[in-house]
């Protein structure tokens, strides 16, 4: 998690999501590519990624801060 957030204050957003990938670490890796405006790549990950109601909750928030729940489809799942 620090090497995530060191990387994510360098803004090294592709080294960041290769290793959230790498470490198995969903939550950030979705969340980290919902905020980058990256919804459609998010969704299609998340539902073969996804295990948790937590990893779940925390992609629509990040999709509803982007403004991006319609162009995910999630609007009627929240």
């Amino acid at each position: 998690m620090i090497r995530l957030k060191i990387l994510e204050r360098q803004k090294r957003y592709q080294e960041y999501l290769y290793l959230a990938s790498s470490e198995g670490q969903t939550k950030q890796y979705l969340t980290m590519l919902g905020r980058l405006g990256r919804v459609e790549q998010a969704v299609t990950t998340a539902q073969s990624r996804m295990s948790t109601m937590e990893e779940a909750f925390a992609l629509a928030q990040t999709l509803q801060s982007q403004g991006a729940l319609q162009q995910a489809g999630l609007n009627t799942a929240l």
